[in-house]
Order: C-alpha cells, then sequence, then structure tokens
C-alpha cells in the first residue's frame, strides 16, 4: 500500500486546503454535480506539473479501511486536504523525475501508479539537505542543553526492596502474620534480601524493587503511594499493607536525586533531535514552492466524487479499484 507522505507544510499548506475546501462546497460545483459518469482518465485538479486523474483517486481512496471511507469523504475539507496531498505527491514525483532520482526497491516494489509517484517523491525528500554543518550542530546542541539541563537530567528515584507474602501460598491470615513477623525481623536488623528470598513466591514476585523513579509512584495504587509516603524520604520499612494479591511490605533502602549529566552523555541525543528538527524544516521550505502554485480545480468531476465514494446506507465500491490505471 502506498503512504501518503506525512511532511508537515505550516499555515501555507492549511491555507491551500481550505481554499480546497470552499472551492469544494462552491454553488458552481454544487450545480455541476449531474455531470456524466467520471472516466479513470478525467482531471481532478492540476497543480504546476501535477495532474491529479480520477484513476489516482481512486487507487487512494482503496486504501483506506471500507468501514470509514464512506464517511471520511463526506467532508469538503477532507476531500479538500486529500487532493492537496496527493498533487503535492504528484508535484514531487514530477521533480525527482527531472533531477534523474529513482525511488528504493522497496518503495518501487508496489504495483500500482500511486505506489510508483509516492516512491519517486519520497526519494525526492530523502535527497533534500538541511544548510547546516556537523560543527553547527554541535553548537546548538551545546547552546540547548546549557539552557535546558533539567530536561536532560536522569529522574530522582528510590531504590526498594518489596516482600510481596502471598494470600494463595499462605492464606489470608497467614499471609498477614507471616509479613508482620517478617517486619519485626527485619527492624531488628536480619538481612531484608535473605528475608525476601525465603517468603516470597517465585511465582508472585513485589513489583518495586530496584530505583523506581519518583514519578512512577505518582501512577501506583493509593494505598502503595501513601505507604512510601509516610516515610517522608527516609530508609525504613513500611507498614505491612494489603494488595496485589497478598501482603506487602517496601524498604525504602535510599533515596536518589535527579542527577544532570554531562553534556557528553547526551550529546548523541540532543544532535539527533536538532539533525531531526532541521532535515524537517529542509523539507517544509522545500515544499512550500510546490504547495503556493495556483490551483486549477475541476469543478464538476471534483463534485461527482463525493457520489462516486458516498450512499447514504453503505460504504460505496471504488470504481476500478481491482484494476488501478495510472496516469
Amino acid at each position: 500500500m502506498a503512504e501518503p507522505l506525512a511532511f508537515g507544510l505550516g499555515i501555507s499548506r492549511r491555507a491551500a486546503a481550505a481554499a480546497l475546501a470552499l472551492a469544494l462546497g462552491s454553488p458552481l460545483c454544487l450545480a455541476a454535480a449531474a455531470g456524466s459518469a467520471l472516466a479513470p482518465a478525467d482531471t481532478v485538479a492540476q497543480r504546476g506539473d501535477a495532474t491529479l486523474t480520477v484513476a489516482l483517486v481512486d487507487q487512494r481512496v482503496a486504501e483506506m479501511p471500507e468501514k470509514i471511507r464512506s464517511d471520511y469523504l463526506d467532508d469538503p475539507e477532507r476531500m479538500a486536504r486529500m487532493i492537496d496531498g496527493m498533487l503535492l505527491t504528484l508535484q514531487l514525483a514530477a521533480q525527482a523525475e527531472k533531477d534523474g532520482l529513482q525511488p528504493s526497491p522497496a518503495q518501487a516494489a508496489g504495483g500500482s501508479e500511486l505506489e510508483r509517484v509516492t516512491g519517486l517523491a519520497n526519494a525526492l525528500m530523502e535527497h533534500v539537505s538541511p544548510s547546516v554543518t556537523d560543527e553547527q550542530v554541535r553548537q546548538i546542541a551545546r547552546e540547548r542543553y546549557q539552557a535546558n539541563k533539567a530536561e536532560y537530567a536522569k529522574p530522582a528515584t528510590y531504590t526498594l526492596r518489596h516482600l510481596k507474602v502471598s494470600e494463595e501460598k499462605y492464606g489470608g491470615v497467614a499471609a498477614k502474620l507471616v509479613a508482620e513477623n517478617a517486619r519485626q525481623r527485619a527492624l531488628e536488623g536480619e538481612d531484608f534480601a535473605a528475608i525476601i528470598a525465603e517468603l516470597q513466591d517465585p511465582d508472585a514476585p513485589g513489583e518495586f524493587n530496584g530505583d523506581v523513579p519518583l514519578t512512577d509512584l505518582l501512577r501506583v495504587d493509593q494505598v502503595v503511594r501513601l505507604s512510601i509516603a509516610a516515610l517522608k524520604s527516609r530508609p525504613g520499612f513500611t507498614e505491612v499493607f494489603e494488595g496485589g494479591g497478598g501482603y506487602n511490605l517496601i524498604e525504602l533502602v535510599r533515596s536518589n536525586p535527579a542527577v544532570v549529566p554531562p553534556f557528553e552523555d547526551v550529546r548523541d541525543q540532543i544532535e539527533t533531535a536538532i539533525k531531526s528538527e532541521v532535515a524537517q524544516q529542509a523539507r517544509t521550505t522545500y515544499m512550500k514552492r510546490f504547495v503556493l502554485m495556483p490551483t486549477q480545480m475541476n469543478d464538476e468531476v471534483v463534485q461527482q466524487l463525493f457520489s462516486r465514494y458516498f450512499t447514504d446506507t453503505a460504504p460505496a465500491a471504488v470504481p476500478g479499484a481491482e484494476k488501478p490505471s495510472g496516469t
């Protein structure tokens, strides 16, 4: 299945889609609804070197799940966005051919014309390079790190050990007594890790072991959260509490503050994000020149697309979907 391009274009493309939506809902367009039956080669819209035909729209609609197809297309704005996006794909594909580019083998694997032009458009986008050097990226990364160090900090954590005494293994009353006894043993200095190994059911271990981010503890069951909160971030043992199919005892071993890593530890992460942002902006800027070209709509054909794909009672079949034809 051909995937539509998913590059953001900012306000310019939204404005173009809005203009198309107005055209789709215009009185002229509505008045032309009773025209002759559409042919696959009929032109839907043109922009620059791109000519969108009914056959290509058929192929795009055929990719939509049947359950949503009819309702999705019963909306001028959605139809406008679809036409706008397909015109852009065709424009980029035409430019790719002018530049002598070819889609990758994976992109060229599909058999439809829509898949072919989508592969060409994606091949072109892969060749749009941002005008920024590695040294510039490095400098931006350092500035971003200095201005937002907290954003890269490893979160504060509690180091926890958790004993769950299973009711299934010991029975309800006995499980509570075993957990209370384990707490007393731990308070008297016995190694809590050894107590856990002795009493815990291997098939139902405690969930809270190791370094647990404080943000994760905000989302746990209230009785767990309140039991740990009662320790006020000081090492110690919670009271025994019931939950999760047993009786629980949690040790707060230590409280670990948030740690801001040095720049070198997060440099690759920051630089990757910056390169992605810069590449996206470069693509957006490149595509705007195509989107801003004048669009000519074939109002009669566009209006008939609604009845071609939409009925009041059931999703419409896609004419020619079995044997899509290209431009």
